[in-house]
């Protein structure tokens, strides 16, 4: 005798998360289908769904491409109750790595969330029988965030100062601004945001204007994982913006950080950080063979 495995739903990390949920377990109590959530409820014997937010758990408990669905919901990474930049970096990772999963399935995944929704084990239902959010306050990290978010969804998002963490003396007014006051040791300015991108090469095209009392100063950026990235040295030169591209190719899934260090001392003098666009490269040839360069931009007022 054939026996029936239980149908999974992967609803990743989402304002939506809640509300949809609710819709799926409202559509199935309609045709008499079982609905559970892993972790909470026991799974159902033979047919049935298992509500889940984490891909690679589902796959891990027997879930196979065949009985998975992902429904793409809008990403969002709640960082209520992080107080300091370390669980702030171990929030944003950990839940980047839910997002990057579901985004990445190559099986069924439900990306129009706007006319009528496809799933395996229940009758087709209209996305409008989907109840809105409860009301939540975002935070400006937050919103920077899900800005941020959009590399999993166009392969290509600007990540701002926002997302970013910044030593001492920058880390109340560079989120928002971006002017980095370098007066002081060599250290690191500014790093983040540990976002877990897929495998593959990335690009990160970095914006900086130096003032001149900075311009001949040593700096060095780092983009790629945690252990292993590309760097480069350089020394400005002159005053003005430039554009700083680098790449780095994952091997695997991982996190992501960017990181701007001065590599001496500074009397006077201020960075102001533009953010940078993330990219994912199609051609790894494409990709420089030393990871980086400057193209200085006219300077702006």
């Amino acid at each position: 005798m054939t026996h029936s495995a239980p149908h999974w739903i992967v609803l990743p990390p989402s304002l939506l998360e809640s509300a949809w949920r609710s819709a799926l377990k409202q559509e199935a109590a309609r045709t008499g289908v079982v609905v559970c959530e892993f972790g909470v409820d026991k799974a159902p014997d033979g047919s049935g769904i298992v509500l889940i937010d984490d891909l690679d758990v589902a796959q891990s408990a027997g879930a196979s491409d065949n009985n998975l669905t992902v429904i793409a919901l809008p990403p969002f990474i709640d960082l209520d109750g992080c107080a300091t930049a370390s669980e702030i970096h171990a929030r944003v990772e950990a839940v980047s790595r839910r997002i990057a999963a579901a985004y990445a399935f190559p099986g069924h995944a439900v990306r129009d969330l706007t006319g009528k929704i496809d799933v395996p084990a229940l009758p087709y239902f209209s996305s409008s029988s989907v109840g809105s959010p409860g009301v939540r306050k975002v935070t400006a990290q937050e919103a920077s965030l899900r800005q941020a978010a959009n590399v999993f969804l166009d392969g290509r998002a600007h990540w701002s100062s926002g997302v970013f963490t910044y030593d001492d003396r920058n880390a109340a007014t560079a989120p928002q601004s971006g002017r980095l006051d370098v007066t002081g040791r060599p250290r690191f300015l500014m790093s983040g945001p540990h976002m877990s991108l897929p495998a593959g090469v990335w690009q990160a095209k970095v914006s900086l204007a130096f003032d001149h009392e900075v311009s001949n100063r040593r700096f060095r950026i780092d983009w790629g994982g945690m252990e292993a990235f590309t760097t480069w040295e350089f020394s400005p030169g002159r005053s003005g913006v430039f554009d700083i591209t680098l790449t780095f190719s994952w091997d695997e899934p991982g996190p992501a950080e960017l990181r701007l260090l001065v590599l001496e001392g500074v009397f006077h003098g201020s960075v102001v950080f533009g953010g940078a666009v993330i990219s994912r490269i199609s051609d790894p040839e494409s990709a420089s063979q030393d990871g980086g360069g400057a193209e200085e931009r006219k300077s702006v007022a």
